[in-house]
């Protein structure tokens, strides 16, 4: 690392552990999952009862379905890593105000 100008803060390296956490997510040798609190705060949410909450949490999630969206949020895989074996896709779409962009696959 000191022959490329690398550096790393103690307090943030780990070794030989057997989980991390990273971005919310837990990696271990089975591969990734998620924070079980995550988990329960998403089941937990209470039913949006003003529009301003409904806003809120919709722009959260972006979907209409509120019960759905827990559940999918509470299965893993949410995330799943990408096979660097299968193709990939890229799909955009822009405005006269911006470009979006999707990587699937």
């Amino acid at each position: 690392m000191k022959k490329h100008q690398l550096f790393a803060k103690q307090r943030k390296c780990f070794f030989g552990v057997p989980r991390i956490e990273y971005l919310r997510h837990f990696i271990t040798a089975d591969g990734v999952s998620t924070d079980p609190q995550k988990i329960t705060a998403v089941r937990n949410w209470p039913k949006p009862t003003t529009l301003k909450q409904l806003r809120g949490f919709l722009g959260l999630t972006a979907t209409t379905s509120l019960e759905q969206l827990k559940d999918a949020l509470t299965q893993a895989p949410v995330l799943a890593l990408p096979d660097a074996n299968k193709t990939f896709i890229v799909e955009t779409d822009a405005s006269g105000y911006g470009i979006g962009a999707v990587l699937m696959q």
